[in-house]
């Protein structure tokens, strides 16, 4: 018998959190675990239980709930009926997924969304760097904190920076035709996400990236590709997401100096306070200043993304420390 890789719902093999999943399997679960069932249940809703029927599960040695795209907390009422169903199978029920404390499973935590983006499949190019303005801003789906973040540029930076906000502000680089080539190149190459797998031409044009992450929740960590892509162009890191993640990155994985300002505004809880000092920094430092900060700092944005080459790596090690009695 060999591993199964299965969705709950049905998923566009073409979407992300497929890919990242998929990844995840290949890469970190397939070659290692025997007889096991790796159900993917990120975009599970109350209502999809009865797909988990389908299933003979007396079949398989372990059962992996696979959660490592989206924030856990997105639809965190579906651990109550997940844990229901797997009352009677509870004893060989396994989550994989974030750093988080909302799982009703037993956990093998994984930094999924980073190593997935990382591993040869993020497409850029050595752009020559040449900063015209302070910083560069890169949303999503407009989640609440998002909105905050734009207003606040909005209010006094908006002509300080590269904003990209989906229907409203969008990067010049996305006007150039060399963006067509590199997406072309992109669908070419299988298993890649387009929306997470370029790097902007503005991130090699401004020192600072204000990264405005999928969650700001104070209860996991989620680290995507929205924080690594800086990490890639050497650029310094303002980040607005979950508490403790540049700590993470700094003492897990061993990365220097992702911010000009110090590591504990990172620890802030509340995303407002982080926002407006953020906001305050670029507000109040010329751009000439900027780049002498970013000067003085060049060593360790080389190191850090030469350092990226290390991240499956050590992020395995530590599923696997985790995940040790389960091998076989």
């Amino acid at each position: 018998m060999t591993n199964h890789f299965e969705c709950v719902v049905h998923l566009d093999p073409k979407k992300e959190m497929y890919l990242q999943s998929k990844y995840i399997f290949d890469v970190a679960f397939n070659p290692f675990f025997s007889d096991c069932l790796f159900l993917v249940v990120t975009y599970m809703v109350k209502e999809d239980k009865h797909l988990l029927d389908k299933f003979d599960f007396s079949e398989y040695r372990f059962v992996f709930l696979v959660d490592v795209a989206d924030p856990p907390d997105y639809q965190i009422e579906k651990w109550s009926v997940l844990e229901h169903y797997f009352d009677d199978i509870k004893y060989k029920v396994f989550c994989i997924g974030h750093i988080s404390n909302v799982y009703t499973f037993p956990t093998l935590f994984i930094d999924a969304s980073s190593m997935w983006s990382i591993n040869d499949r993020i497409i850029y190019s050595e752009y020559q760097r040449e900063h015209k303005k302070k910083f560069t801003c890169l949303t999503g789906k407009m989640h609440s904190h998002r909105v905050d973040v734009v207003k606040a540029i909005e209010d006094n930076l908006l002509s300080q920076c590269f904003l990209s906000v989906p229907h409203k502000y969008h990067l010049p680089s996305e006007n150039q035709t060399f963006i067509n080539s590199v997406v072309d190149e992109i669908h070419t190459r299988e298993g890649i996400c387009p929306v997470s797998s370029t790097i902007p031409l503005e991130n090699y044009q401004s020192p600072v990236n204000l990264v405005v992450e999928t969650s700001i929740s104070n209860s996991l960590i989620l680290i995507s590709e929205k924080t690594i892509k800086p990490i890639f162009s050497q650029q310094s890191i303002l980040l607005i997401g979950n508490p403790g993640s540049l700590r993470l990155l700094t003492k897990k994985y061993g990365f220097k100096n992702l911010s000009f300002l110090p590591i504990e505004i990172d620890d802030e809880r509340d995303y407002k306070v982080k926002i407006k000092k953020f906001m305050q920094f670029l507000e109040t430092t010329p751009l000439s200043n900027l780049n002498d900060m970013y000067e003085r700092n060049l060593d360790s944005f080389a190191f850090n993304k030469e350092h990226l080459k290390n991240f499956n790596d050590i992020s395995l090690k530590y599923f696997y420390q985790q995940a040790e009695k389960l091998i076989v």
